[in-house]
Formats: C-alpha cells, structure tokens, sequence
C-alpha cells in the first residue's frame, strides 16, 4: 500500500499543510493557524493531529479534517516552551514532547487531548532546540540537539521518564535532528554546519550512528522525514527558501529535487506518514462466568446446566447493553466454567470471604490476580444466604483490565435480593475499575448511570427498564483508559461530552 504522507510548513501568509499518494504532492494546499510549521501526525484511524505553540510559549493540540480545517484547539498544560513541540500516536494515545525554557524536556500523554498535561520534566536539562518524537511498537523515542552541540536520542517504555545517550557523528550538529519510525525501525537526520545531511536508522535506536548521506549543501536547517517500511521520504528548506523533497532505501544517499507548486517558505516543514502496516494486536481480558459449588451444597437440588445457560444469557445481555453504551466496543466473552469449591459454606462467609472465593476460582483456572486476564463472574451456589452475607460486589485485580464480580445463584432465578441484571452491569462496571456516582457528587438514587442506586434502572429477569440506565461522561473516560478489557473504545469528547462541562475527578469514597 502506498504511504499516505502529511506535511506542514510556513510561508509569508502564515502556516500550511498539505498531503501526498505515493509522494506525489499536489499543488493545492490548506491554510492553518500559526506563522510557523505546526508539528503532525496521523492516528490509527487515519486523521491528522497537529501541535503548536504561541507567542506565550503555550502548547495547543488540535484535529485536522481532510481539507485541513482546523478543530477545537486544547491547551496542554504544565510547561511553557520557546520552540516548537513535537507530537505523534503512540499505543492509540496522543504523545506531546516540548523543551522547556530550561533545556528540560516534558511529555504529556493520554487519550483525551482535553486532559493532556505535561508531566516532567522528562531529563535535566540538556537540550537547545525542540524535539522530535517517533514510536515504534514497544517505546517511545525522542532526539534532540544538546547544548555541546551533540545529537542525542532517548527512549521511554511508559511515556513518562527518558533516557537518553549522545549519538556518533562526525561533525557537530548545527540545528536539532528529526526522528520517524516504522514498526520496530527508527531513522534519524541531523545536518553539520555546512548544510550536510545526514542520517541514520536502526531497529528500536541500537547502536544508532549518522553517516552522510546528502549530496551538495543546499539547506540550513535538519530535513523533517517519515520513515514508510526501508523508504525514508524527507522534506527541507531550501538556503533558496524553496522546498525541496527526496525519497530512497534506507541506508542510501538521499538526492533531493525541489517542489515549485508551493513557491517560497518561510519556515523549515514537518512532515508525518500515515501508518498501514498492520496494527500490533492488543492484548484483551474476557468476562468469563464461573459456578462456584460449596463442598456441602446438595448437588441433587443443584440445576447447573439451567444456571449455566442462565448465566450465559445474562453475560450475552450484558455485553450487547455494554455495546450500546459505548457504541465503539464491548467486552469480550469466554467459556463459562464450573468450579467444586474445596470447603463448605461456612469458610466463605465473614472478613476475607470476598477474596478466598475469588482466589479459589483462580487458583483453579490455573490464574492469579496479579496476572490474570480474565474478569470472573463467579455464581455462588449455596442456598438462600442471609442478607448479611449476601455477596454482590466486585473489584478489579491486581492484574491491569481484570477483575472479579461474586453474585448469589439465588438472586439468578428470583431476582432477590437483588435484581441480576441490573447488579450484574453494575458489578461490571466495578471490576472494569469504576466507582459509585457518589464520587462524582451524584445521588446514587436518581442519577441515571448503571453506577447508581436508581431504582428505576432495576432489571426484571432478562427484561430491561425503559428508558435503559447510562454512562457519564467522566464513566466513558475511564473505560477508555482500560486499555485491556476495552481495548478498542476510544473516549471522543464531542461525542461522549457534547456539553462540553468540565470532566469531575473522583473523589475517595
């Protein structure tokens, strides 16, 4: 498939972007807001971001349409920069680098650009010029240009901390370096000061070293480039205030030809390819039923296949109401089990008995909750409980996107004493890490999440309420961050907040 290429840069009316099929750029261009070349990056979905900064040393993020119109801008906050940020899609999160007024360099990462805040710094400070950020399948990558002059690159495996190391280069570097990758590759580009170019490419930046590669000097600043499988396309300034453009194998020289369509720049392009290799499968918890049978159950009593079947149904509802909710996603199911319990009912009754079923059940799938990646959703079958040791609660693991959710096989057949349905959506939404309404200041009997007491969301065996209970937005955001049960869903703050209120922090209940 041929690249899909993106670049911006800036002329004498401001800043302007442009896309290219197969490296054949069009003269038709958009104009965006800036005086200088915003930076940009494709998501997995195929749309542009684009990061910039103000004269106040502000960082803005935004959403390109395909005309290159520009969104709703939002303040990333945290740090004040004097250059340009670098911005790219890393892990279906947003990835923001800046160096602040000190040299330090600051990350902001997440999947609400409304949320991003620049946490840091990153580094002491060390660098002179602005970033460039790449990510390949398992790290982030940033280079920079330090104060010796050296060109260093760094790495980070949580989008947090970073450490970096200087990279060979024969000569001192005169303006910062750019980075791009592809898969588990990265490239590097650097210029000395007589407007050579070089660069340099590896798997995950091992053992990285620029080698020049251009030919005559014919640009003061570091070429932008985009790394698409081994082809690496690049983009520069002219010293003739021209753009030029190149395109080769990784490895070989890089002969560059200019681009008349989009007459003379004003300032050094960014440039940016959208990604079509095939996206790293993410991993994915399973919601996986499980009856519990106490050692000293009359099993003769015991209907465990209209229990199972029951239960499934239950699961299946559950799920396609999850659906609903999100729209994007729902969890995924496994095969229900059946579990003989190793004590009798007693054991599993008083403090601790939440954990002994749940560990039970675990230990006898050959999982724990430090690892597992699955969400149990155990039925426990020992008669009528009493009220005061009724289970039905959940919590997550200690596993990331996993959990376990215990409920009364009673309450399965006779909705009492709670309703199944309803407590089943409810428990879920716990052991998918979410808290009651009340820790966003809602009344858990009238607010009209799942997450609530409501008694008008309450469920009648497989029949639901009219109208069905909903999510709150703040709800919609920390399911997009379980990034393992829910994988796929992406909070969209137009569509999950369409009023635009300010998003509640939870509180500690």
């Amino acid at each position: 498939m041929p690249p899909m290429l993106s670049m911006s840069w800036g002329d004498e009316g401001g800043a302007r972007t442009a896309v290219a099929l197969r490296d054949e750029w069009a003269a038709s261009s958009a104009r965006i807001e800036g005086d200088r070349a915003p930076a940009i990056c494709f998501d997995r979905s195929g749309r542009r971001w684009c990061a910039t900064a103000d004269e106040q040393g502000r960082v803005w993020l935004c959403a390109l349409d395909r005309a290159g119109v520009m969104g709703e801008r939002s303040l990333v906050a945290g740090a004040l920069t004097d250059h340009a940020p670098s911005v790219v899609c890393w892990r279906d999160k947003l990835c923001v680098a800046i160096v602040d007024r000190d040299g330090a360099l600051f990350l902001a990462t997440g999947q609400d650009p409304t949320r991003l805040r620049f946490r840091g710094p990153a580094s002491i400070a060390v660098a002179s010029g602005p970033p460039s950020i790449a990510a390949t399948c398992a790290r982030l990558h940033i280079a920079f240009l330090g104060t010796d002059r050296r060109v260093y690159v760094g790495s980070s495996d949580d989008g947090r901390s970073i450490g970096y190391r200087a990279v060979s280069m024969p000569r001192r570097a005169a303006s910062s370096p750019t980075l791009s990758a592809w898969g588990e590759n990265i490239a590097l580009c650097a210029i000395d000061d007589n407007g050579h170019v070089y660069t340099a490419s590896s798997h995950e930046g091992v053992e990285l070293a620029l080698v020049r590669r251009g030919g005559a000097a014919i640009t003061r600043s570091t070429p932008a480039i985009a790394l698409h499988e081994r082809t690496l396309h690049a983009m520069l300034l002219g010293t003739d205030r021209r753009l030029y453009r190149a395109c080769a194998s990784v490895g070989h020289p890089l002969d560059f030809s200019a681009l008349p369509a989009f007459g003379e720049a004003e300032s050094a392009p960014r440039l940016c390819c959208a990604r079509d290799d095939e996206p790293v499968e993410p991993r994915r918890s399973r919601v996986v039923g499980a009856l519990f049978v106490a050692r000293d159950v009359d099993r003769t009593a015991l209907r465990v296949g209209a229990a199972i079947a029951l239960l499934d149904r239950h699961l299946q509802l559950a799920r396609e109401r999850y659906r609903r909710w999100l729209e994007d996603d729902t969890f995924a199911l496994g095969d229900t089990v059946v579990v003989e319990a190793e004590r009798s009912i007693d054991h599993y009754a008083g403090d601790g008995a939440w954990e002994r079923v749940r560990d039970e059940v675990l230990a006898s799938q050959a999982d724990n909750a430090d690892t597992s990646l699955c969400t149990y959703v155990i039925l426990f079958a020992r008669g009528k409980p009493t009220p005061e040791d009724c289970f039905g609660s959940a919590g997550p693991n200690h596993a990331e996107g996993s959990g376990a959710v215990i409920v009364e096989l009673s309450s399965l057949f006779a909705d009492a004493p709670y309703p199944f349905q309803s407590t089943l959506v409810h428990e879920l939404g716990h052991a998918f890490g979410l808290p009651h309404v009340s820790a966003y200041g809602e009344s858990m009997e009238q607010c009209e999440s799942i997450m609530s007491y409501n008694p008008r969301h309450w469920t009648r065996g497989l029949s639901l309420p009219e109208p069905d209970a909903t999510l709150l937005p703040e709800e919609l955001l920390a399911l997009g961050q379980n990034e393992v049960a829910l994988p796929d869903f992406r909070f969209d703050p137009a569509k999950h907040n369409p009023s635009r209120r300010p998003l509640r922090t939870p509180r500690d209940e």
